[in-house]
């Protein structure tokens, strides 16, 4: 009889050995998880921090200073704000996709691919009209005609984004707060439509010093958005950027002096 009393008691002791490693082992890998939302904010991160790299190594590459000027006005700077948000947002997909129905991710990977492809499209016509000695000519004698026409190309932009990629991401994520970020972008690429126009007006520089090929390298390839499959899903950056943080702050004080 006693073995019968004792024996539930033991299987008991058994299973709580058993569940309480098996739960610590769940919570570490709930802590160790990183949200879609935090995922997206560190991806971010990173992207913006490489492309600040690009922009010194631009520098260094004693470039026209027409071409710098073209590159570095509030109109471009923008037009890259809005494709990093817009990539770094893809690849916050894609890092999640195990996670999502293939339906969903098709989705937005159908939406950001369309939108790519008609910005970039509207870059490879600024290029060449940036090339072109008439075209420049003509913005040089009537810069309002050349953004109103760039105003209109940029809002019709920015309705399909509304209409594509913002209302994917919404629908998949149940938040409108991921799109904002290129949403606004675009809003103010349109802004500084006048000021690039202007810009445009005032310029001259020598062909033999700014020829297509430096703005094909300079331009169109650093400033053109990614096709999907060249985003990558960076949850192995998201690792290094947190190990080098904490790298970083060891022989810190609470005050972020070294000891």
């Amino acid at each position: 009889m006693r073995y019968f009393i004792l024996l539930p008691l033991l299987l008991m002791t058994l299973q709580v050995f058993t569940i309480q490693p098996l739960q610590a082992q769940d919570e570490e890998e709930q802590k160790e998880k990183v949200s879609f939302d935090e995922a997206f904010k560190e991806i971010k991160t990173i992207m913006f921090l490489t492309d600040k790299q690009d922009a010194i190594n631009r520098r260094q590459a004693k470039l026209d200073k027409v071409l710098i000027g073209f590159l570095e006005t509030d109109f471009m700077k923008k037009f890259k704000e809005m494709r990093l948000e817009s990539e770094s947002l893809m690849a916050t997909f894609k890092t999640y996709q195990d996670e999502l129905s293939p339906s969903d991710v098709s989705r937005v990977k159908k939406a950001y691919s369309m939108m790519a492809d008609k910005f970039n499209l509207q870059l490879n016509a600024i290029k060449l009209d940036f090339l072109d000695k008439k075209i420049l000519s003509t913005i040089k004698n009537n810069p309002k005609m050349y953004s109103d026409a760039l105003k209109n190309n940029l809002r019709e932009l920015k309705e399909e984004y509304a209409q594509t990629v913002e209302r994917a991401v919404y629908d998949v994520t149940g938040s409108d707060t991921y799109s904002l970020g290129p949403l606004m972008a675009i809003m103010d690429i349109i802004n500084f439509s006048v000021q690039f126009a202007n810009y445009l007006s005032q310029i001259s520089y020598d062909a033999r010093k700014v020829k297509e090929e430096h703005l094909d390298k300079y331009f169109i390839e650093p400033f053109s958005f990614k096709p999907w499959d060249k985003i990558e899903a960076s949850q192995g950056n998201i690792q290094k950027v947190r190990e080098d943080e904490e790298e970083a702050s060891v022989g810190l004080d609470p005050f972020g002096e070294k000891n």
